[in-house]
């Protein structure tokens, strides 16, 4: 099975949108990105599969407490990079996504 980036932004958005909760997306995170069977986006490019391994990475293990809900519109973002912006978009991602 695959885990598509349609998936994963539908999933952020309701998030964002108050339809589903912090544990849900959390939740979300551990059944599809853990079992070794699934797999992100096997037809993206390579900066966007990688951008789903990091957020959904993320998500997976942080402390619920420590999620900002400003935190995912730079998940959006990060997950809409180019190669080129990858790195700054996956930084900001990383360092203000999260309390701490």
């Amino acid at each position: 099975m695959q885990i598509t980036k349609a998936q994963l932004q539908g999933v952020l958005q309701q998030a964002q949108s108050g339809e589903i909760s912090f544990e849900r997306l959390q939740l979300w995170c551990i059944h599809n990105y853990d079992p070794p069977e699934q797999a992100p986006a096997q037809s993206e490019p390579a900066h966007v599969r990688q951008a789903m391994d990091m957020i959904m990475n993320e998500y997976e293990l942080v402390q619920l407490t420590k999620i900002r809900a400003e935190g995912l519109p730079l998940a959006l973002a990060f997950l809409e990079c180019s190669a080129e912006n990858f790195d700054e978009l996956g930084k900001r991602f990383i360092r203000d996504a999260f309390l701490d």
